[in-house]
């Protein structure tokens, strides 16, 4: 077994300065996850912009050191109730990549002492070196709230272990996918190219491409696996007419007018001006011309006059599939939040499906992994919409045969739920 150790050295004075800040800024994060359920990113980036004498490598490090608290907070603080020097200590160890010079550091101000958990450990045997050491018996399960397991089918030690890594970050290359990696190589940016999706390369985290690679922005998108996966289920034909009805900053739009080749319309909406002004930046970026951007909130009683060959709801969502990026998340969402999310997506899916013309298909996808969410919004939508089924597709990550729905598990890449269903009528029943 072996344990990978990251290279960042700092000066004796800078890894005491970045310490300080390290114990100044955790208080403040937890306090507002708790009571504000304002993201720990958010909070970080408000408090980077007051210590403007930060670099980007204090940044990184900083960054890197919080999460990884809050990773195993469940341990560290709820069930061992460490120090926070302590829980910091005991979170470096157990990341699959430690830093050493950082856990030197802690050493010095602790009075216990733990070899780094080898990277290929599972759960069981991450807890029983910590158990041994703290007299203690942990169990991978404390490592997610008490609510998680009343709202997941799966309690898997696999999958609550990918929550405790962060996944890579994943490119959509819109060249040739070789091309594209060796163009990376030769900015020294280490990449691999997944073998079943032949667009998708994934990267480390932590590369800044704008600087490393602006020549070639148009040539990828940064975009998860699993995001990837709803376009590819969609599956849009050339000439055909879409509505991403819940688009965002546009990264599923992009990928529909890729796989469009640039033949058709793709509208794409949503209730935030903001980031639909991201979409079209990002359009610009990618030379893209076939989408249009319109505001238009689904939940009001106002309905979209125009029909559409296909609709894709990426609804909002607890974000549980997610928590391997935000493991902050799981201290501020709640059985509450997935009701109400339950709720709203049902609300959403069932509005969108009146711009469904007659044979077109209706893709539902949201980045959790809570059956309220998922397979219960579907079943209920479906119970209420005669006029709708479940259309089978082929799972893009591993070729395996879906029934119409289909669960990704967070693994090295986000959680996501996609279903993909046909309205009744037009060529495909026959008419």
């Amino acid at each position: 077994m072996s344990t990978k150790s990251l290279k960042i050295i700092f000066p004796d004075k800078v890894i005491h300065k970045l310490s300080e800040l390290v114990h100044e800024f955790i208080p403040l994060m937890e306090q507002m996850v708790k009571f504000n359920k304002r993201p720990a990113d958010v909070e970080l980036s408000i408090l980077f912009r007051k210590r403007k004498e930060l670099g980007s490598r204090d940044r990184r490090f900083l960054s890197r050191v919080i999460f990884s608290y809050f990773r195993w907070l469940g341990w560290t603080k709820h069930k061992l109730k460490l120090s926070l020097t302590e829980a910091l200590y005991v979170s470096e160890i157990l990341e699959s990549e430690h830093h050493k010079q950082w856990l030197e550091f802690l050493e010095n101000k602790i009075p216990i002492q733990i070899n780094p958990c080898p990277e290929d450990l599972s759960l069981t045997q991450k807890s029983s070196v910590i158990s041994k050491e703290f007299n203690v018996d942990l169990a991978y399960q404390e490592l997610m709230p008490s609510y998680f397991f009343k709202h997941t089918v799966s309690e898997h030690e696999e999958n609550i272990f990918a929550f405790q890594k962060r996944p890579p970050t994943w490119i959509r290359s819109r060249i040739d996918q070789k091309l594209l990696v060796d163009i990376f190589k030769t900015s020294e940016i280490d990449s691999t190219a997944h073998a079943g999706i032949i667009a998708a390369i994934n990267t480390s985290g932590g590369v800044n491409f704008d600087q490393r690679v602006p020549e070639h922005r148009g040539k990828f998108v940064i975009q998860d696996i699993s995001s990837q996966c709803v376009s590819l289920i969609s599956m849009p034909l050339a000439g055909q007419v879409w509505w991403d009805c819940c688009a965002g900053s546009g990264g599923k739009s992009l990928h529909l007018a890729d796989i469009m080749q640039q033949q058709g319309r793709i509208l794409a909406t949503d209730i935030r001006e903001g980031a639909l002004q991201e979409l079209k930046k990002r359009a610009r970026i990618h030379g893209i011309k076939t989408i249009k951007t319109q505001c238009f909130n689904l939940l009001n009683s106002s309905q979209m006059k125009h029909r559409f060959d296909g609709v894709l709801v990426d609804a909002p969502c607890s974000g549980w599939g997610v928590w391997g990026r935000n493991p902050d998340a799981r201290w501020r969402s709640s059985s509450e939040d997935v009701i109400r999310f339950a709720a709203k997506q049902l609300k959403i899916l069932s509005n969108a499906s009146i711009g469904v013309k007659d044979g077109g298909l209706l893709i539902y996808a949201v980045c959790t992994i809570s059956k309220e969410e998922t397979v219960g919004v579907i079943e209920s939508f479906l119970s209420n919409n005669s006029t709708f089924r479940l259309e089978e597709f082929i799972n893009p990550i591993d070729g395996s045969s879906c029934n119409g729905m289909v669960q990704i598990y967070p693994k090295d890449h986000d959680g996501m739920f996609i279903a993909k269903m046909r309205k009744n009528g037009g060529v495909k029943d026959g008419i």
